[in-house]
């Protein structure tokens, strides 16, 4: 019964797609199959044979159904269709929990693929106080001649994923890297904060802000922030009629804000998280491109502290400050492990100078866990700022578009910076005593950190 509203919902499709000819062949070839076994049967019912082969083509078909659904040959009768008729056409089937499968006639996804699902488990029914499972949705097939990971929805309406993301880090250049890398002809805005930030992974999807609560947003909103980005997409072609214009999202927290983690399902019972950021990203875009820049940690943390206003907004404030956070995490990794403590939502809130987005290396090992390291491409502030049309072309280069020339580099490297923080140039410098804590504070981590990425430039030594 599955398979047989299977053709028959793809063929209502193609109908709708203005291609009633080809459509009432295929009805009467698909759709009416069991009616004319069952007609031939009622003609024969006498003789006793008859209803043999009836029961006995019935089991075939419905055999025949099962294996063509599982080589995935409505898909590549569907490419046939779309080649021949209409292009855009798309095909639907379901997944065991009854979610959609949008496949198209190529797959975006890569040969060399961390399987998510491998060990992550459906949950058919979450929770009221967990999030909507992604686990559970069938990740889309992107189509063929679109470089940005795009998919037809059932309606035609063309949905687009982010091509790549910013993942961090806060107050280390990342607005300024995201706003420069949109300034290539080929690269398109979202409609989130700044037109950069969607918040959703991190924060919406779990009903967070920065120090208050907000309604949980689903994955189809997110793909809201997107909308504008897709009708470019969709309309605009090179002369080869290939879609080259792609999106983004530049949310610096996605990088450490794992706090989100008790609300996923596959969580459900565990003292620390299996499932974060990474595992739900890689599930539902697979070869995203993945960019992060990073600054000193202390350094960081001083003009974090000013930029948010958290605390006090004085040199003396921002040190009594660390001095109660450093006391708080202090208190926490007594009883729980640093990684438990640092994603832990209520230690977030608590404290006035962030400490806890400094342990870089905790947070990559979440992402190079699930991503290949090929799809991260990795600065530090200090190189960035020191040489921007390098680092951009380089970020260029990494996406794979079209390169500019020497004079379009130029305007873009000389464009004014994005949101330094004003009020922390117009403090002293740190307390000695202070930078001395914080540079105790990151040691290990920053050796670990170099150790990773076989780079000593991230042990901030000078």
């Amino acid at each position: 019964k599955r398979d047989h509203q299977l053709w028959c919902d793809f063929s209502r499709v193609l109908l709708r797609r203005e291609t009633k000819r080809v459509i009432c062949h295929m009805e009467l070839e698909f759709c009416s199959a069991r009616i004319e076994n069952m007609h031939i049967c009622g003609i024969m019912k006498k003789r006793a044979w008859c209803c043999c082969i009836c029961v006995l083509g019935t089991i075939l078909l419905m055999i025949l159904f099962q294996t063509i659904c599982d080589s995935n040959a409505i898909t590549l009768y569907a490419s046939w269709l779309n080649t021949k008729f209409y292009p855009k056409l798309h095909s639907i089937t379901h997944n065991a929990t009854g979610h959609q499968n949008i496949t198209s006639r190529r797959s975006y996804t890569s040969e060399k693929s961390y399987n998510v699902s491998a060990f992550a488990t459906c949950y058919n029914t979450t929770r009221p106080t967990e999030v909507e499972d992604l686990l559970c949705m069938t990740p889309p097939s992107f189509l063929p001649g679109y470089r940005n990971p795009c998919w037809y929805e059932l309606e035609g309406k063309l949905r687009c994923l982010p091509y790549f993301h910013v993942i961090g880090m806060d107050k280390s250049a990342s607005t300024d890297l995201f706003d420069r890398i949109c300034q290539h002809p080929s690269v398109l805005q979202n409609s989130g904060v700044l037109k950069k930030e969607t918040m959703w992974w991190s924060w919406l999807r779990y009903g967070h802000w920065l120090q208050s609560s907000r309604q949980k947003e689903s994955f189809s909103r997110y793909l809201k922030y997107f909308d504008n980005a897709t009708k470019q997409i969709e309309n605009i072609t090179d002369a080869a009629g290939n879609h080259i214009l792609v999106t983004g999202d530049g949310t610096p927290m996605d990088f450490w804000d794992f706090s989100g983690w008790p609300l996923i399902p596959q969580n459900r019972g565990l003292t620390e998280p299996k499932i974060l950021t990474p595992h739900l990203i890689r599930h539902i875009n697979p070869n995203v491109k993945l960019f992060l820049i990073l600054r000193d940690p202390v350094d960081r943390l001083y003009s974090d502290y000013f930029f948010l206003g958290l605390g006090p907004q004085s040199v003396q404030g921002f040190s009594d400050s660390v001095d109660l956070s450093l006391q708080l995490l202090d208190r926490c990794i007594k009883e729980k492990s640093l990684r438990l403590c640092i994603f832990n939502r209520g230690i977030h809130l608590k404290m006035k100078a962030r400490l806890h987005l400094g342990f870089y290396s905790i947070f990559l090992k979440e992402w190079l866990a699930v991503f290949p390291r090929e799809q991260l491409l990795i600065f530090r502030t200090e190189d960035f700022s020191k040489d921007i049309s390098s680092h951009i072309e380089l970020a260029f280069n990494f996406l794979d578009l079209k390169p500019l020339s020497s004079d379009e580099m130029k305007i873009i490297a000389q464009a004014p910076h994005k949101y330094e923080t004003v009020r922390k140039r117009r403090m002293k410098p740190m307390p000695s005593d202070t930078r001395q804590k914080l540079v105790a504070l990151y040691k290990d981590t920053k050796e670990e950190l170099a150790h990773m990425l076989q780079d000593n430039r991230f042990l901030w030594q000078t």
